[in-house]
């Protein structure tokens, strides 16, 4: 049933249009049409009883089914040879002591030549003839491609041809007619082509320096068998064993007797164009094989690579843990402790409910004003040193952690005690902290803040608290997490600029270092800090890009439909303009360190676009509320050409609130 199911599947004429092609696939694989015929005619009735799954594949399918066919045909081929050489062994053999001492020098000869060939030739032959091992077991055994396991056989057989022509003086005849009888064959019928071997096996001309793979597979087959057969061969009472036996066949390859590698007789059959075409010039072969090496040293060089890049990983993993660890201990260690009686009043600067929290009034600051002033000495340090082009001093990183582990640990105190907009740093950067952490400082140079400071200071903070509050009132469902975010860092911005107007010179030169002051990641002292994980660099090759890309921009982070952000060219034009003034050459290196009145700016801006955008493009709720609660914004940067001095840009001068 099955077949008849699929007997429509091809039709007569699909069959008979790849007649040709199959045929003389068969014919450069056997070399005999007669068996090349039965071969196309299998391979046709398995397609008419069990095509394949799609008629595209066909082609291929039946080029398949001729070439497994063929090597079916081949290999029954031989072994029948074989059984008939076994069978007439004997007859053939000579038994006359001068032949048998002549043969046995020969043997040696053959053994010895083998040894001598270099390697990888000396294995392969070894391996092919000692081993009884196939090309296709060679190559598993040593990882490397069959074709190039029978490319070194046909090169160790040339060389061992050569050694034996020059120990005969050129004549390949005399030594041949010695070695064939030494495996079972007859010199003569071989000679003349009336063996099976002969007068099936393809031709290949030495002089041209090619050879026929399918021919040299078969031979090498046909060896194999007949020298298998022989289990022991009696010399003059000597036992020879099968290895013996089959280094004289290594030799009648050698010899090419008769298995299609060897030089052209007058008797061998014309070559047969589809053939010729199966042929590979040796030079050929020699650059493929080059190639298969030089792309098995490239593996192992990638081998290597992922080696080191899995060890790697491996070791960020294990530093990722420690990392877990300590901030698990930090964690721990930031639990409010009791105060001591009478110590209560350690405080400096205290206003508002923030000073009865128990991290503010367990805090030390004493540690925190340390470390503080040891960040900042290193920070300002690796500015100088990157405006020299240098990298950070040795231990930098380990230090810098160290000393941040003393801030880390109050910050985790506070952490969601004191209300902000802020995912990271907003408790931290209340105007207390600051407060206390520079009046330690400040204590500690003995330079303190007179009462009239920390009166004004308490007021200031004070008025930081009430004009929060007032803008929490304010409000209402449809304002920009951004906003109230931009709201907390404009205020916390201003409370700050009135303390740092309070100090003295003296206390403005221990606490305001111009090369870090105000800027992001590196002023320990300021509501920049706010900024890291919120503010984006957005660096352009020239303003020109600033301008072209800023709705592309918009599209892609608040899902605005492109064309519709296109025609609202009048609000980028404005957003253009507010921000034209952030538009300074920068080297890449200083994106991150951006300015807080610079980010304030183009928050500002964004916010203010944003607002226009939703009021004239109306778009739907799902991109409404993204805007809404997107907690953010880019800051336009121009990139330094690579040719400019990578040097920071010049602290912008601060403006009024």
């Amino acid at each position: 049933m099955a077949a008849e199911s699929s007997a429509g599947a091809l039709s007569p004429e699909q069959l008979l249009g790849n007649q040709a092609w199959m045929r003389g696939l068969a014919r450069s694989l056997l070399a005999d049409p007669g068996a090349a015929d039965d071969v196309v005619q299998e391979a046709q009735l398995a397609a008419w009883q069990r095509p394949p799954r799609e008629a595209r594949t066909l082609p291929a399918w039946l080029s398949g089914v001729v070439r497994n066919l063929s090597r079916r045909s081949l290999r029954d081929r031989h072994r029948r040879a074989a059984r008939e050489q076994r069978a007439a062994r004997h007859e053939r053999i000579a038994n006359t002591p001068a032949e048998l001492l002549e043969r046995a020098e020969m043997q040696r000869n053959v053994a010895q030549a083998v040894l001598d060939l270099k390697e990888p030739y000396r294995s392969a032959v070894l391996f092919r003839f000692f081993d009884d091992l196939s090309p296709a077991e060679i190559a598993a055994r040593q990882g490397i491609p069959v074709a190039t396991v029978r490319t070194r056989i046909d090169r160790a057989l040339e060389q061992l041809r050569g050694r034996l022509d020059r120990m005969h003086g050129g004549d390949r005849a005399e030594w041949s007619a010695v070695l064939v009888p030494m495996a079972g064959f007859d010199a003569g019928a071989q000679a003349a082509g009336g063996g099976a071997a002969a007068s099936s096996a393809p031709v290949a001309n030495t002089a041209a320096n090619t050879v026929t793979n399918t021919a040299a597979a078969a031979a090498a087959k046909a060896i194999g068998a007949g020298a298998a057969a022989a289990a022991t061969l009696q010399i003059g009472g000597l036992i020879m064993s099968q290895k013996i036996v089959i280094a004289a066949a290594v030799a009648l390859i050698v010899a090419g007797v008769g298995f299609g590698i060897g030089r052209k007789t007058a008797e061998a059959p014309e070559a047969d164009p589809a053939a010729e075409a199966c042929t590979v010039p040796l030079s050929r072969l020699e650059s493929v094989e080059a190639s298969h090496e030089a792309a098995v040293a490239e593996v192992a060089t990638l081998k290597t690579e992922i080696e080191s890049r899995t060890k790697h990983e491996a070791e960020l993993e294990a530093k990722v843990s420690a990392l877990d660890a300590e901030i698990a201990q930090l964690h721990a260690s930031a639990a409010p402790k009791p105060v001591p009686a009478g110590e209560a009043d350690l405080l400096y600067v205290s206003f508002g409910k923030w000073a009865e929290l128990e991290g503010i009034r367990n805090a030390n600051w004493d540690e925190m004003a340390e470390a503080s002033a040891a960040m900042t000495e290193m920070l300002v340090d690796l500015v100088h040193r990157s405006e020299r082009g240098e990298g950070p001093p040795e231990g930098f990183q380990g230090r810098i952690v160290s000393e941040n582990a003393k801030l880390v640990k109050y910050a985790m105190s506070v952490l969601g005690k004191i209300p902000t907009h802020a995912n990271g740093n907003g408790e931290y950067c209340h105007p207390i902290t600051f407060a206390n952490i520079m009046a330690s400082m400040l204590e500690n140079a003995e330079q303190p803040f007179s009462k009239e400071q920390i009166d004004a200071i308490v007021r200031y903070g004070e008025a930081y608290d009430d004009a929060y509050q007032k803008a929490q009132d304010s409000y209402t469902e449809e304002s920009f997490a951004s906003e109230k975010f931009l709201d907390e860092l404009v205020l916390k911005r201003d409370a700050m600029r009135l303390i740092e107007e309070l100090l003295t010179e003296e206390q403005r030169l221990l606490l305001i270092r111009p090369e870090v002051h105000n800027r992001a990641q590196i002023d320990v002292l300021s509501p920049a800090l706010m900024l890291i994980m919120v503010v984006e660099p957005w660096p352009r090759e020239a303003p020109e890009k600033v301008r072209d890309e800023v709705e592309q921009s918009y599209a892609s982070r608040f899902s605005f439909e492109l064309e519709r952000l296109q025609g609202a060219a009048a609000i980028f034009d404005e957003w253009f303009a507010d921000v034209q003034g952030l538009l300074v050459p920068m080297a890449p290196d200083y994106l991150p360190y951006m300015l807080l009145d610079e980010a304030i700016v183009a928050g500002q801006a964004e916010v203010k676009a944003l607002k226009a955008l939703l009021a004239e493009l109306a778009p739907e709720e799902n991109v409404r509320k993204l805007v809404r609660e997107h907690r953010g914004w880019m800051l336009p940067r121009v990139l330094k050409t690579p040719d400019a001095p990578p040097a920071p840009p010049a602290p912008a001068a601060e403006k009024e609130g």
